[in-house]
């Protein structure tokens, strides 16, 4: 922050946001223990972005975790985000292109023909052998992608 405020053509809303980003919209976290609509709303997109960068990519600490993997996490993490914000970013998301084939937890192999805007972890998806379309937001909960 103290380096972005000595060029004066970057606005304060970003140099604010990143000053603030690492605060927790549940409050607890730094530098001034800001919670909720205190914190500035380019702090809170930058926030997720953040968090969702340093899954995806490898660290010293840790392997990169996969998309869906990241999504997983964040989820447990959900508390920590603006649920609006958090919401926008995931409805931003294409985890599975259509035509992309999985397997289902229960060892179908499926084509992905739809997304599902907000929940990018459970498509729209063909069973290949029978043809059959699958709403894995809706119809078939307990089906996982592995």
């Amino acid at each position: 922050y103290q380096m972005l405020s000595k060029n004066q053509s970057i606005a304060e809303p970003i140099r604010r946001a990143v000053l603030y980003h690492h605060e927790k919209f549940c409050g607890g976290g730094y530098p001034s223990g800001l919670k909720g609509n205190e914190i500035p709303l380019y702090a809170r997109v930058l926030s997720v972005i953040d968090v969702f960068d340093a899954l995806v990519t490898e660290r010293p600490y840790h392997k990169a975790y996969s998309v869906a993997d990241t999504l997983e996490i964040m989820y447990t993490m959900y508390s920590q985000f603006d649920a609006e914000v958090f919401q926008a970013f995931l409805k931003s998301l294409i985890v599975y292109p259509i035509g992309s084939v999985i397997t289902l937890s229960n060892g179908v192999q499926a084509q992905v023909i739809k997304t599902n805007k907000g929940y990018p972890l459970r498509p729209v998806v063909k069973d290949i052998k029978t043809g059959e379309e699958l709403d894995l937001s809706r119809d078939y909960l307990s089906l996982l992608i592995v």
